[in-house]
């Protein structure tokens, strides 16, 4: 709306008002009054419904959260609370608890066997919780101990702060399973992950100074991750008697599923106790480990290089040097075996770019010996059709020179099964020698 004008010309002291201009201004005062009401009933409508959005139950006192919650509610904790002995029951329909953003909002309990967070009969629904910090001192006490029978349920903390707990707790057959720029500190264990078909991920967050004999993450007996565990951007600092995480092979059912990336990890204490980032299901990258020795970034590939001269009989035809040989050894061979002699095979069933580097020297048995070399990759899912990847020049091993060295280069897109070999021929048949200490190397490109 627009407020309105008077059209009553100026007027001095001593002039007269006609009835018409008294009206005008009878007319523009009720016109912007009205206007003003309607704007203010406008305001409190808006506000109301804010509120009503909103739902918001401003929490002071442990009786606030006990007993049946309400899933349409926000919880928001104003300053520090102890609970006592009262827990707080997750309803089936979910539970959103935060903090009011003052920098004293906690939750707090030294008592003995006591569990913060449990959840209602039939398990609990999602678990939202923000900005709070949370203190379980007691003997056998903990912060969650919570599950649920919803496979898509989320459990998500963040921006919280464990400090002093006796435990951290245990999480169970919830989907999705997120800690978002958390602390733990002075902690005597951490949390549980178990159930099947969860999806994990830990960023942002720091641990330090967790009591001896502690694990900031572990699994649970049944754990399976069936999507991917995600740690990112964290900074773990562990004392001497202390593991960071102990989550091994078998609780990941997909290659290259547990993403471990850009971490600051630090301390006599273990990091990874059950598993390296050599492994199969690991994909780890841009990680500082120190000391350095403790873990690795992933690394795939690994070379395999000859320990004797072979001789070959070259014929006109392409054929495998290396076939029934046991001169080649293979080394440092991840996500990746060997098998007959110089085969590699490719292991994981995440398709992945490999360059492939090597040296080959060679001596012709007769002279003008034309050798032509190429790397090949038998195609498992094509009945290991061969496939080209590069033909190197031509050697022509001539009356002068009949030894001469080869530089292999050359790139691949592999799949499970798919495997990597060389292949000669000559422009006649002749016995070759290729010399000890011939190599093909493989890496992630």
């Amino acid at each position: 709306m627009t407020q309105q004008t008077s059209t009553v010309p100026n007027k001095i002291i001593g002039d007269d008002w006609f009835a018409t201009e008294a009206n005008n201004f009878k007319a523009v005062i009720n016109a912007n009054a009205g206007d003003a009401e309607a704007r203010l009933v406008s305001v409190l409508a808006l506000a109301n419904t804010k509120m009503d959005m909103g739902n918001v139950i401003q929490v002071t006192e442990a009786s606030q959260l006990a007993g049946t919650l309400d899933s349409n509610m926000m919880y928001i904790t104003n300053g520090a609370i102890d609970m006592g002995t009262t827990q707080i029951e997750v309803p089936t329909t979910g539970l959103a608890i935060r903090s009011s953003g003052s920098i004293d909002s906690a939750l707090t309990s030294s008592e003995d066997n006591y569990t913060m967070f449990v959840d209602a009969a039939g398990g609990g629904g999602n678990l939202i919780i923000t900005g709070i910090a949370f203190t379980t001192s007691g003997t056998a006490s903990k912060v969650f101990s919570v599950s649920t029978v919803t496979s898509t349920n989320i459990f998500s903390v963040r921006d919280s702060a464990f400090v002093a707990c006796t435990a951290i707790g245990d999480v169970t057959d919830y989907g999705v399973i997120q800690l978002i720029s958390n602390q733990s500190v002075f902690c005597g264990t951490g949390l549980t992950l178990d159930g099947t078909g969860i999806t994990f991920k830990r960023d942002g967050c720091v641990s330090l100074n967790m009591v001896s004999g502690g694990t900031e993450l572990m699994a649970g007996s049944n754990l399976l991750i069936t999507s991917r565990a995600i740690i990112e951007d964290c900074t773990d600092v562990m004392p001497a008697n202390t593991t960071m995480c102990d989550f091994a092979p078998e609780h990941f059912s997909r290659d290259g599923s547990f993403r471990v990336v850009n971490n600051d990890m630090t301390g006599p204490g273990a990091f990874f106790s059950a598993i390296n980032g050599d492994d199969i299901k690991c994909r780890w990258h841009g990680n500082s480990f120190d000391p350095p020795a403790s873990e690795t970034n992933t690394f795939i590939g690994g070379h395999w290089v000859s320990s004797a001269d072979e001789v070959f009989a070259a014929t006109t035809d392409w054929a495998f040097p290396f076939e029934g040989a046991n001169t080649t050894v293979p080394d440092h061979l991840i996500w990746f075996g060997s098998g007959i002699s110089n085969d590699l095979t490719y292991l994981s069933t995440l398709q992945t770019e490999i360059d492939i580097r090597g040296t080959m020297s060679i001596n012709a048995s007769l002279n003008n010996t034309e050798v032509y070399a190429k790397i090949v990759l038998l195609d498992a899912s094509n009945a290991f059709a061969e496939v080209d990847l590069e033909e190197l020049p031509v050697l022509d091993l001539n009356t002068a020179l009949r030894s001469l060295y080869m530089g292999i280069v050359s790139h691949a897109t592999v799949n499970e099964g798919d495997i990597l070999r060389i292949k000669l021929r000559a422009n006649k048949n002749v016995d070759l020698t290729i010399a000890k200490n011939t190599s093909m190397s493989l890496k992630e490109s």
